[in-house]
């Protein structure tokens, strides 16, 4: 695979890195551009981008801002607010324990991303839980965007689990000179060269099961992060298809789209929704078939991404369900529609 084959999903346009940018004085939409990274804002607020271009956008924004610490200090912005949580809140109300999540955010996060890789350790031994963050070999150095990466980790980790202790962080870059961001993101001891970019905490807390407390606390987030959602695209009517049809593309891939879990984010019955949508025309399954169609045509059409990986992004739970569905909206497989439509049909 070569360097431009490394792909990432982007929440660029909604998650407030823009306003961050902005708020520092710099130029986004030009920042982007001399990094070679192509948003296309008008097809779709979620897109697959290259990998080293998105990282290249955060090493360009750090220096021509003048800004050595970019990736911590967008850590202190953007986690005083929930919009760019929400795979993440479904993900930790899917889960049943620690443990449980860590296995659904590793398996998220394969088919989002092949620039960078999670996986954990458990060793009983020496009683430690050790976060691994791998970039792939091919990828361009990204020191921003992995202190970015691991510094939500820890902050939102301590957010969620208010007894998490973290021991240890470890970077596998040199350090900078001053090291005032790091003691205050992680407040924990903070190792420079290492082998590997770590995440280190006692391994209890991978026994640590979800309370019905732990559920009440999230549950208000995921209503806080569709309200915030909701208020930066506002329409004359926010009608209820629309809204599930705004929820679906952000949360596709965490095996959250069925029925009953939307309802419960939007807090009302299913059978409730599903009348409300009748009362609009539709109904769950037609909200849910539209939403997939219209992200299928965009992955098939923008992006390399394997068949197998639309699929599980599209939440289906085989290659075959997805092919079924491909050839009732396109008349073909999806493999022969990405051929179709980049012959320029």
């Amino acid at each position: 695979m070569n360097r431009e084959g490394l792909y990432t999903r982007s929440y660029l346009q909604t998650d407030g890195f823009d306003e961050f940018i902005l708020k520092l004085g710099g130029n986004p939409l030009a920042l982007m551009h001399e990094a070679g990274l192509n948003t296309t804002p008008q097809k779709g607020r979620i897109q697959f981008v290259s990998w080293n271009a998105m990282v290249r956008y955060f090493e360009l924004a750090s220096r021509k801002l003048n800004e050595p610490y970019l990736g911590l200090k967008w850590v202190e912005f953007f986690t005083q607010e929930p919009r760019h949580n929400g795979p993440t809140l479904f993900l930790v109300k899917n889960a049943t324990s620690v443990k449980h999540f860590l296995d659904l955010a590793i398996k998220y996060q394969t088919v989002h991303t092949n620039g960078v890789r999670y996986s954990y350790e458990d060793d009983t031994a020496l009683g430690e839980a050790r976060g691994i963050i791998s970039i792939h070999p091919l990828s361009v150095p990204c020191r921003q965007f992995i202190e970015q990466i691991m510094g939500d980790i820890v902050v939102t980790g301590r957010r969620l689990i208010p007894n998490l202790k973290i021991t240890r962080v470890t970077f596998q870059h040199n350090a900078p000179a001053d090291l005032s961001m790091y003691k205050k993101i992680f407040n924990c001891d903070v190792e420079f060269n290492a082998e590997r970019n770590m995440i280190v905490a006692d391994r209890e807390i991978l026994l640590v099961e979800k309370s019905s407390a732990f559920t009440k606390f999230v549950s208000p987030l995921i209503e806080t992060y569709f309200k915030t959602r909701q208020n930066r695209t506002p329409r004359v009517k926010q009608t209820l298809r629309l809204n599930i049809a705004e929820i679906l593309p952000i949360i596709m891939g965490t095996n959250s789209s069925d029925v009953t879990q939307i309802a419960a984010a939007l807090e009302m019955h299913p059978k409730k929704l599903q009348r409300l949508l009748k009362d609009e025309g539709t109904s769950y399954s037609e909200v849910l078939d539209d939403v997939r169609r219209n992200l299928a045509e965009r992955l098939l059409e923008e992006s390399d991404i394997s068949i197998a990986r639309v699929a599980t992004m599209l939440d289906y739970t085989t290659d075959r369900s997805f092919t079924a569905a491909a050839k009732r909206w396109f008349g073909m497989s999806p493999t022969a529609y990405r051929a179709y439509i980049r012959q320029g049909n």
